[in-house]
């Protein structure tokens, strides 16, 4: 440029001071839509990962901050910038990094209807996830955005056992976390399974099917000489003379009716009298109904009067019928009722015998001797006689009566005894 004054001309030249550019490098960068921005002003669209530059130009020594205006999306990312800020030197910029991460989200849902233990769900075939009751759940591990996802039931609930189903449990991520998975449970129909040994029935006779704490009533009959001994099973429950009811049934269940062949005890005892104070043997025997004899077990007797007997040992075996032997010692005159009974079979039913008497006596040996020396007697006047009572027996024989008889009878009769 030339300028002219009062006759002189000057000659301006005008000089371009270059700026310096702002740029660096994107790394992890996956989705799309990220924009970085310069100073606030200018706009860059990143599209891929590598080297960017603003087009900007900026004076050395002036501030420059790169910020991130837009986050990718598809899949939702997150991008950070490092040595995004300082002051321009005197050439350009490159080491600006930007470090683009995908953004995780979580998986979860709700339960309903649960009533058991042991529900187990997974995500992808892993990241096992038990759930103990109703209402929500989420996975512990998140997933990238986009990552599909399945949810499955791993294990189902027992105690009671129910089935359990997943509704809206498979898709992909889109941008925010899933929680509309819905598992819904319904408890399963309990199965109750009768048996019965021999010697009796149980009705019905089949497994049977119930709604979840339904119960159940089984008839349950002996057969001749047999009765019940017990009901066992896993089920639970009472009887009521031939019915047993199962309780409240929360899992399938057994029940056993489990009979046995009578017994019969009967005590055999001596006829003739038994001396007091002296051990007496008797026989128990114990015969099997319904064939064969009673197996293990044992007897005990006792008397009316009080007295124990000992068991003497284990029994003789006669056909169906077990002998038992014991000792009892009467200590008490009279006629005590004896009576047996056998329990703890491993094969029959407990029985009571009938009670059968014993007579206790002492056992004395009385003999009486008279010596009538007088052969002749005056009416009205006293005569005299000598008796000899002799006891060889090995008891006393304590109030022992004379009983004389007399024709014509006698008239103030009166005995002296001398031992």
């Amino acid at each position: 440029t030339t300028l002219h004054i009062g006759g002189r001309s000057a000659e301006f030249r005008s000089t371009t001071i270059p700026g310096q550019r702002i740029g660096g490098s994107v790394s992890g960068l996956l989705g799309s839509g990220l924009v970085l921005r310069l100073n606030g002003t200018e706009d860059l669209p990143i599209a891929a990962n590598g080297s960017f530059q603003f087009s900007t130009e900026l004076l050395s020594g002036t501030n420059y901050v790169v910020t991130v205006l837009t986050q990718p999306a598809m899949p939702v990312q997150a991008c950070e910038v490092i040595d995004g800020s300082g002051l321009v030197p005197a050439g350009d910029v490159s080491d600006v990094q930007v470090n683009c991460q995908t953004v995780q989200f979580s998986i979860g849902g709700s339960v309903s209807g649960l009533l058991g233990s042991g529900l187990v769900l997974q995500n992808n075939g892993g990241d096992d996830l038990s759930i103990e009751s109703n209402g929500p759940f989420s996975f512990a591990t998140p997933l990238d955005d986009l990552s599909p996802y399945n949810v499955s039931v791993a294990s189902q609930p027992l105690s009671p056992r129910q089935t359990c189903m997943v509704a809206q449990g498979n898709g992909a991520l889109a941008g925010m976390a899933v929680s509309s998975v819905q598992v819904s449970c319904t408890t399963d129909d309990v199965v109750v399974s009768p048996s019965s040994s021999s010697g009796g029935s149980i009705a019905p006779d089949t497994p049977q099917t119930l709604p979840y704490q339904g119960s159940q009533s089984f008839t349950l009959n002996a057969a001749p000489n047999h009765q019940l001994f017990a009901v066992d099973g896993s089920c639970g429950g009472s009887l009521d003379g031939s019915v047993y009811t199962t309780a409240a049934v929360l899992a399938d269940c057994t029940v056993e009716a489990v009979f046995r062949p009578l017994s019969s005890a009967s005590v055999i005892a001596p006829v003739q009298p038994v001396r007091v104070g002296e051990s007496l043997l008797l026989t128990v025997d114990v015969t099997g109904l319904a064939g064969g004899a009673p197996q293990g077990g044992s007897v005990s007797l006792s008397l009316s009067s009080g007295e124990q007997c000992t068991d003497a040992g284990p029994p003789s075996i006669d056909g169906d019928t077990a002998r038992f032997s014991c000792s009892v010692t009467p200590a008490t005159l009279g006629n005590p009722q004896a009576q047996a009974s056998y329990q703890g079979s491993s094969s029959h039913i407990d029985s009571v015998s009938a009670e059968v008497p014993l007579a206790v006596r002492r056992f004395a040996n009385l003999s009486a001797e008279l010596d009538d020396g007088e052969t002749e007697a005056v009416p009205g006047a006293a005569a005299g006689y000598l008796l000899m009572i002799r006891n060889v027996g090995p008891d006393p024989a304590p109030a022992t009566a004379v009983l004389l008889a007399a024709d014509p009878a006698l008239v103030a009769a009166q005995w002296t005894c001398s031992a």
